[in-house]
């Protein structure tokens, strides 16, 4: 049983633009491994504004305290960006 599609794209239709974001995920500095599990109730929020050296503007860094398969106990900041103008 064949099922019927409607006509598709329209011709002459301009694509659409997507702007492209890159993440590292943080990883654990004695094995390298980036499967972190995060422990509960050990997020905290500074409310502090800043640029970083690469231009990137943030409004607040989140801590997220996390434990690797290894053992390790590692701290993930991240950096929450700014309200655009």
């Amino acid at each position: 049983m064949k099922i019927k599609r409607g006509p598709g794209r329209p011709k002459g239709s301009k694509n659409r633009e997507y702007a492209a974001a890159v993440e590292i995920p943080a990883a654990c500095p004695k094995c390298g491994d980036s499967d972190l599990k995060a422990l509960p109730i050990s997020a905290r929020l500074k409310e502090i504004s800043g640029v970083l050296r690469d231009g990137y503007a943030y409004r607040a860094i989140r801590y997220q305290n996390c434990r690797c398969g290894c053992g390790q106990y590692v701290t993930v900041r991240t950096y929450l960006p700014a309200e655009k103008k």
